[in-house]
């Protein structure tokens, strides 16, 4: 229906018509049928993934603790027809009739040991000078001295004492002990991990603690399970 009221023209959804293409559009839109059926079909509901982290794993790894299972739906779709050919749908509701059954993925968060010097895989992502040979026994071949002493583990970020971004290798120690900048070599005495090329380049809070005389440096970990896996162990520095 087309109403005119002092010379202007409007369709039915208040449009103002300004020339009589415009009027004649309106007309051909006013004679054309539409229609708004509903359907509901069903369909799939997809599972959804739960991520959980796992330090035991290398990050290129994961492990399926649970399989997740699609699930069912109803779904209801609002259609919109336009002389008998379909323009739109618009899903309207859904209905599920049969719950889907989340997947539980455990996700690594332990980087792999860099090949440091002589194909030893070690903690440390310092990459150790051409010069430093490490002999059959993990030992390098060439040293000034040796200190021993307990361990312990940190991780989680930030800036070292000498103003670098902490990583694998930059390690806390005492520098009334340990200079900053001093470069070491650093295995566990239990021959579990061979932290590898390391520089002193922060300050161990063990200094401050009452009772950690035996505590020589605090290495750094790229995650928090990584440091607890480590905790507190033995180890034999070499300074180079």
């Amino acid at each position: 229906m087309i109403m005119k009221y002092n010379t202007y023209i409007f369709d039915l959804d208040g449009t103002l018509l300004d020339t009589l293409q415009d009027l004649a559009n309106a007309v051909n839109h006013a004679m054309r049928r539409m229609d708004y059926p509903e359907r509901t079909v069903d369909e799939v509901l997809p599972f959804t993934t739960q991520k959980k982290s796992n330090a035991s794993l290398y990050t290129d790894q994961t492990k399926t603790i649970r399989k997740g299972v699609n699930g069912r739906q109803n779904v209801t779709y609002k259609d919109k027809y336009v002389d008998g050919k379909l323009k739109e749908s618009v899903k309207i509701k859904s209905v599920v009739t049969k719950a889907a059954t989340e997947r539980i993925l455990e996700v690594g968060t332990k980087k792999r040991p860099t090949v440091s010097a002589n194909g030893i895989y070690t903690v440390s992502t310092l990459s150790a000078p051409s010069s430093l040979q490490i002999g059959k026994n993990g030992v390098p071949t060439s040293y000034k001295r040796v200190i021993t002493g307990t361990a312990s583990a940190y991780s989680g970020g930030g800036v070292t004492a000498t103003g670098k971004y902490v990583r694998p290798g930059y390690i806390a120690v005492n520098p009334n002990q340990i200079p900053y900048g001093t470069k070491m070599w650093i295995v566990s005495n239990d021959g579990s991990y061979v932290y590898g090329y390391a520089s002193a380049e922060d300050t161990g809070g063990f200094i401050y603690w009452s009772g950690s005389s035996s505590t020589v440096c605090d290495l750094y970990f790229d995650s928090e399970g990584q440091a607890s896996a480590f905790g507190r162990r033995g180890v034999t520095i070499y300074i180079l």
